[in-house]
């Protein structure tokens, strides 16, 4: 594989970071995902016109995997939202198994 597909598939945290650093201009978060795509597939192009130059088919690879990237990326920030969601459990809720009352 080539090195710069390995670099371009690996920046799906670098893209959640930068959607990171664009959130306040974007308040609606239905354009996040949005975000990513397009940041995944500048990232990738730019990292394909680094490593080969100008040439066509690459140019072409590098956007598709950058779309795939950015919408990994995407998927990698909904899930992170998910999991560092927290949860409030009361005293006395019997989720903690010290429910007085049982």
């Amino acid at each position: 594989m080539q090195p710069e597909v390995m670099i371009g598939i690996a920046a799906a945290p670098i893209i959640v970071a930068i959607v990171n650093l664009f959130k306040p201009f974007f308040p609606a978060d239905k354009w996040w995902p949005v975000l990513a795509v397009l940041a995944g597939v500048a990232w990738n192009v730019v990292v394909s016109l680094a490593y080969v130059g100008v040439e066509g088919p690459a140019i072409a690879q590098s956007g598709i995997v950058g779309f795939v990237v950015g919408l990994s990326a995407s998927g990698l920030y909904a899930a992170g939202s998910v999991l560092g969601a927290r949860t409030v459990v009361r005293a006395g809720s019997g989720l903690l198994g010290n429910d007085p009352g049982a």
